[in-house]
């Protein structure tokens, strides 16, 4: 058992001290914890921001290879495009050369022809029929309308033109009224040509 036998003024100053030092050392306890827990705080963050920015350069990674498949894809679609083409003319034993004399020998002096474009009819319902018919897209300009026509039925009367039609549209340069050599009239042509049996073409 302690008696404390210090006058009341000690007793105070003593109590005093007591207090200032627990308090102290109660701050300093606060502060040691606050500490901790920031730096914890701070780590737990660097660490999500270390997942982060892996998963932000995983992210780029896989887009370029990505990116990079679909160029592929691309090519390899293209490449299957032209061999699909090239494959349907040999297969059918269409030889564009002889499109192209059917053509020459069809259209009159006065049509100027700008495009003419032979590929396989994609909209065929089978492949056998993708493979005996070529899609045909002639672009030219004429004096007259009559001309066109003229030019149409003439294509019809060849064997193994079908499904022909026609766009007629008025040139630009031709509607200003002045004196030009271009033809009044632009127009498309479609049509589809089979292959015949037993041809030599």
């Amino acid at each position: 058992m302690e008696i404390n036998l210090l006058p009341d003024s000690q007793k105070q100053k003593r109590n005093a001290l007591s207090f200032f030092t627990y308090t102290t050392l109660g701050f300093v306890l606060v502060g040691v914890i606050l500490a901790g827990f920031a730096l914890t705080l701070t780590t737990i963050q660097f660490t999500i921001n270390e997942k982060i920015n892996g998963y932000d350069n995983q992210t780029a990674a896989l887009t370029k290879r990505l990116k990079e498949f679909e160029k592929l894809e691309k090519d390899i679609t293209s490449t299957n495009k032209g061999l699909h083409t090239a494959n349907a003319i040999i297969s059918a034993q269409l030889r564009p050369n002889t499109i192209l004399n059917t053509i020459a020998d069809t259209i009159g002096p006065e049509i100027v022809l700008t495009n003419i474009i032979v590929q396989p009819q994609t909209a065929a319902t089978t492949a056998t029929a993708a493979q005996d018919t070529l899609a045909i897209t002639i672009d030219g300009s004429a004096n007259t309308r009559a001309q066109v026509i003229d030019f149409k039925q003439g294509l019809e009367k060849r064997t193994g033109f079908t499904n022909i039609q026609y766009t007629i549209g008025t040139n630009a340069s031709a509607d200003t009224g002045q004196a030009t050599n271009t033809p009044a009239f632009s127009f498309t042509i479609t049509a589809v040509y089979s292959k015949q049996p037993d041809s030599a073409s």
